[in-house]
C-alpha cells in the first residue's frame, strides 16, 4: 500500500501531534512532514480522516484540524494461469 505524505503546521503552541480515525500507521506522530500508511481498514471504507491537534497551548484550547484522504481502489491485471508447453509440441 503507497504511502500518504502529509505537511502539516502549527503556531502559537510547543508541537502537534498526528492521529488515525482509521486503522493505518504513521512514520511519526510527532512530525508535521510524517507519512501515513493506510490499514486494511482505510482502504475497505475508501478513506481515512486525519486528525492534527495541537498541545503546549498556554491557556489556550487545543487548536485541530482534521483531512480526509480518498484511498482509490488499486488498478489489478490478470493474464491467465500460467501454461507449460513442450518446445517441441504445437500448443
Amino acid at each position: 500500500m503507497p504511502e500518504v505524505d502529509l505537511t502539516g503546521s502549527f503556531t502559537l503552541a510547543s508541537g502537534a501531534t498526528w492521529s488515525s480515525l482509521g486503522d493505518g500507521s504513521f512514520s511519526s506522530f510527532i512530525d508535521m512532514n510524517a507519512s501515513y500508511f493506510p490499514g486494511d481498514a482505510d482502504t475497505t471504507a475508501g478513506f481515512v480522516e486525519l486528525v492534527l491537534a495541537t498541545f503546549g497551548n498556554g491557556s489556550c484550547a487545543t487548536g485541530t484540524d482534521t483531512v480526509e484522504i480518498t484511498i482509490l481502489p488499486g488498478i489489478f491485471v490478470n493474464a491467465g494461469n500460467d501454461k507449460s508447453m513442450c518446445a517441441n509440441e504445437d500448443s
